[in-house]
């Protein structure tokens, strides 16, 4: 089995599509980015070479790009490869534009022809002996998921419920914004997910089952001011309350310390005492009464009621660190792993 997975990122301003090619074949497998052979700018993994950026000028067996004879340039970068567990997998990526005659340019919004081939036990590519053509897939920066996101998993309810179509509830409007890679922490009774949404924003989405409220703050402990927030239920309503603590009592409202709410709830719901809710801010929210969220080990405290969603004294609580990125924490092992199935963009092709 061979499955492509394709995100958009922008990195310092250039635009990057990262693939995700998963593969169990033993031999090498490759995409072309073209309807037919001929003419295709290609990208192949598991071969004997380390360069995987190929060119195919007539068909038949495909060249590097530095081996033609208009010579082009290795723009496919290896980001990570996991060649022994099974299936194999190879995250790698090039600009959209890399101005290399030998490369396709990848353009967002547009359709792009695909092709693939594979050879189930040799590294070499004099043959292969599976292929299939696939034509005009979406290059697309959102979530291309089916309306009841039955292809996606993990939580993602903020763009299958909060807005129609692939977009965030941002303030009164919905907005497309590029989501990251998706990880997640046990933190005693609550497991907590986190994804960075575009290049200023985190979702946050907290999940427990139990009939009460949990809560996290950026800090060491609840002494000194620290940016808290707590979750729950109002009756079928999500709910998220934006706090201030500075000592070891009940923190207060932000809204009733000089600073803003700026939390809002993306989607949340409760069945069977099993809680979720999702939540949305900026990383950074200009408001004196909130930590400023930067992409690194930040310390944690949390807490939680198990028996009620009123705000009363937590019955359980902790410390730890988080590691706050865009990318994936827990590399896949598998095509059906976090990463994987919550980029969910446009691809999985599977044959």
């Amino acid at each position: 089995m061979f499955s492509l997975y394709y995100q958009i990122q922008v990195e310092s301003t250039v635009e990057y599509i990262h693939f995700w090619i998963v593969t169990k074949y033993a031999g090498w497998s490759g995409i072309g980015l073209g309807s037919a052979m001929a003419g295709s700018d290609m990208i192949i993994v598991n071969t004997d070479k380390t360069e995987y950026d190929y060119f195919n000028p007539v068909g038949g067996a495909p060249g590097l790009d530095t081996a033609q004879t208009e010579a082009g340039v290795s723009d496919v970068i290896l980001v990570k490869e996991d060649k022994v567990s099974s299936p194999k997998v190879f995250h790698l990526k090039r600009k959209t534009n890399t101005g290399d005659s030998k490369d396709k340019v990848i353009t967002v919004g547009q359709n792009q022809d695909f092709i693939f081939a594979s050879h189930n036990t040799s590294t070499t590519l004099s043959q292969h002996n599976s292929a299939k053509a696939i034509l005009a897939q979406p290059i697309s920066k959102t979530q291309i998921c089916d309306s009841s996101c039955s292809k996606c998993s993990g939580p993602e309810p903020d763009h299958c419920t909060a807005c129609s179509g692939e977009a965030l509830l941002i303030g009164t409007s919905c907005q497309t914004l590029t989501k990251h890679a998706l990880n997640t922490f046990t933190l005693d009774k609550i497991k907590l997910s986190y994804q960075i949404v575009g290049d200023d924003r985190i979702l946050l989405h907290f999940e427990y089952n139990y009939p009460g409220w949990a809560g996290i703050g950026f800090g060491k402990g609840m002494s000194g001011g620290v940016d808290m927030l707590r979750v729950y239920m109002d009756g079928t309503t999500p709910k998220v309350e934006d706090l201030w603590s500075t000592a070891t009592s009940r923190p207060a409202l932000d809204t009733a310390v000089s600073g803003k709410d700026d939390w809002t709830v993306q989607s949340g719901s409760r069945s069977s005492n099993l809680t979720k809710i999702s939540i949305l801010r900026k990383l950074n929210t200009e408001d004196a009464k909130d930590f400023l969220i930067t992409l690194t080990n930040l310390d944690v405290v949390f807490s939680g009621n198990t028996d009620s969603d009123a705000f009363n004294k937590h019955n359980f609580g902790g410390k730890t660190q988080i590691n706050f990125t865009k990318e994936n924490l827990n590399p896949p092992a598998d095509e059906k792993s976090a990463l994987i199935t919550n980029i969910c963009y446009a691809l999985p092709i599977i044959y």
